[in-house]
C-alpha cells in the first residue's frame, strides 16, 4: 500500500507521452483510480462486469477469485461516486454489447488486461522517477484502499474486510 499523499501524487503525475493511440499510462492510471475508489475491486471484475451488473449507479457482482468457494457466491454492490463517474463513461461499452466496458475489445482475456494496466502504471511511476523496485501494480491501489480506509478513515479490520469482499 502506498500513502494518500503518495496516491495524490500518482493520479496528478503528468502522464509520459507516447505515439499510442489509447496509452497505457493513461489507461494504468484510470484503472488504478477505479480500484481504488470502488473498494479495491479486482482488474478481472473489472473486466468481466457485464451490463446487467449496473444499475442505478450501483456495481453488484460477485468476485471471481473467490466466487466458487463461497455460499454467498462472493456478491458484493457497491455505489459508482461521481469523482469516477468520467471514467466510467470513458470505458463504457456501446448498448448492444453485454459487457460494461471496452476492456475487452481491447484486450484478449483479463490476464493480458491486468498486465497492460500493471505496465502503464509502472509507467507513470517510471515518469515520476519512482525507483524500480518501488513502483506500483494494480494491487497497490486494492491494498491502499484498506489501509487508508482502516487507519485514515477508521474503519475497523471488519469492515474493511467487509468492503474487499473478503468472507
Amino acid at each position: 500500500a502506498i500513502s494518500a499523499e503518495d496516491c495524490r501524487a500518482f493520479f496528478s503525475a503528468p502522464l509520459p507521452q507516447t505515439r499510442m493511440i489509447d496509452p497505457l499510462p493513461e489507461l494504468g492510471r484510470d484503472v488504478a483510480k477505479l480500484i481504488l475508489c470502488l473498494a479495491g475491486i479486482n482488474t478481472v471484475d473489472l473486466y468481466e462486469l457485464k451490463k446487467k451488473d449496473y444499475h442505478d449507479g450501483v456495481i453488484g457482482y460477485r468476485r471471481a477469485k473467490t466466487r466458487k468457494a463461497r455460499t454467498d457466491d462472493a456478491y458484493i454492490e457497491m455505489r459508482v461516486e461521481p469523482i469516477i463517474q468520467p471514467i466510467v463513461d470513458k470505458y463504457l461499452a456501446d448498448e448492444a454489447d453485454p459487457y460494461l466496458f471496452t476492456f475487452h475489445k481491447r484486450f484478449c482475456d483479463s490476464d493480458s488486461f491486468n498486465a497492460n494496466v500493471n505496465t502503464g502504471i509502472k509507467q507513470v511511476c517510471k515518469a515520476m522517477e519512482i525507483p524500480k523496485h518501488e513502483r506500483y501494480c494494480a494491487y497497490t491501489f486494492r491494498h491502499t484502499w484498506g489501509t487508508i480506509a482502516q487507519n485514515d478513515c477508521d474503519a475497523n479490520l471488519y469492515e474493511v474486510a467487509f468492503g474487499m469482499n473478503h468472507s
